[in-house]
């Protein structure tokens, strides 16, 4: 049997991902005799996957798209698998294959945005050539896991301030990654305060009443509001309670007999503007 040496071509040796390139492959025999016509050759790489071709007169040409796959250089292998007279010989060339650069802008809306309100993240990638953004994109929301996809609605919870979010588009065979970031501002959440009394009608002097603020936001994300109220009559305060469930309640018992104007006052905890509510409690 005879030895051959197997040597492959590629023309040209540079392309943008997608474009076509022409293989030649060209086998001899390293000890005397002709190649066959009709004997197949076949190719791989990782940016074609595997495709044949048949020499005619030892030469064949295979005429195919790659695509840039994980690395920007892409090896053509190319095999000869021999016959009862010829060895198999093998041969390899590199090919260098660019993907295209992409942009990527990141967008919130709306922005600003009120505490306890939905945002809507919304990631666009295009692409600096003729082929679609095929990749995954990612989200990098404030206060929460990664998302995938390329728009995502947040119940925004993040409390009130400035905060970043990013996007990243991963690419794919023809593609390049990019990024990019936005800023996302929070303002507080309104607030409204009422105040009950346990006692809706006349009390005697030195009787016990309890007096009980319900802070409200119309947040539709909002289900508890924190902080603390400080109930007033007039220019004196009765004390100041956290609020647990929305509410606080405080009891008092040494208001002067007459009109008393108890004002329940909400104290913010930043996530929320500040509010108040009052009423008239009578002492006889």
């Amino acid at each position: 049997m005879a030895g051959t040496a197997l040597k492959i071509t590629a023309s040209p040796k540079q392309i943008y991902a997608g474009q076509s390139i022409t293989f030649t492959v060209t086998v001899t025999s390293l000890g005397g005799g002709v190649i066959p016509n009709g004997e197949q050759v076949a190719l791989s790489s990782q940016g074609s996957g595997n495709s044949s071709a048949t020499l005619q007169n030892g030469v064949a040409t295979l005429t195919i798209p790659l695509h840039g796959a994980n690395a920007m250089t892409v090896v053509m292998s190319a095999s000869y698998r021999g016959d009862q007279t010829f060895y198999p010989s093998y041969g390899a060339v590199q090919v260098k294959v660019i993907k295209y650069d992409t942009t990527t802008t990141l967008t919130s809306s709306p922005n600003p945005s009120v505490f306890g309100y939905p945002v809507t993240y919304t990631a666009t990638t295009t692409v600096d050539g003729p082929v679609a953004p095929n990749g995954t994109t990612q989200l990098y929301l404030p206060g929460l896991p990664i998302r995938v996809g390329t728009t995502y609605t947040d119940n925004q919870l993040v409390g009130v301030g400035t905060s970043h979010a990013g996007a990243e588009y991963v690419g794919d065979d023809y593609t390049y990654y990019s990024l990019a970031f936005t800023q996302q501002t929070v303002v507080p959440a309104t607030t409204t305060t009422i105040i009950l009394s346990s006692k809706n009608h006349p009390i005697a002097q030195g009787r016990p009443v309890t007096f009980r603020a319900i802070v409200k936001s119309p947040a539709p994300n909002v289900v508890v509001v924190d902080g603390s109220v400080t109930f007033t009559v007039g220019t004196t305060t009765l004390g100041t309670v956290q609020l647990k469930d929305s509410q606080g309640e405080r009891t008092v018992s040494s208001l002067p007999v007459g009109q008393n104007t108890i004002t329940a006052t909400y104290n913010t905890d930043g996530n929320f503007t500040g509010s108040s509510g009052s009423l008239v409690q009578i002492v006889s």
